[in-house]
């Protein structure tokens, strides 16, 4: 894919799926809020996308993610 094995190694295919994902699920995105915006007068917008969320995270990432869940899970709990 993309993020593993560059730009070279890349197929017009593997590309498209990437502009898929990512620009046009933020298009869409856009576009469902836009009218909104508009009817307001402003408001911002920031998309943010990566093809690295499709990539199974390597052993201290995944670690790492855990111990933040587990932490937001015991803060959440109430004293008893």
């Amino acid at each position: 894919m993309l993020a593993e094995e560059g730009v070279r190694a890349s197929s017009d295919d593997d590309f498209e799926w990437a502009m898929r994902v990512n620009f046009f699920s933020a298009l869409r995105a856009t576009r469902a809020a836009l009218g909104h915006k508009v009817e307001h007068g402003s408001g911002s917008m920031l998309d943010v996308a990566s093809v690295n969320a499709f990539f199974r995270p390597d052993a201290a990432t995944a670690r790492a993610r855990d111990d933040r869940r587990r932490d937001r899970r015991v803060d959440q709990d109430p004293v008893t």
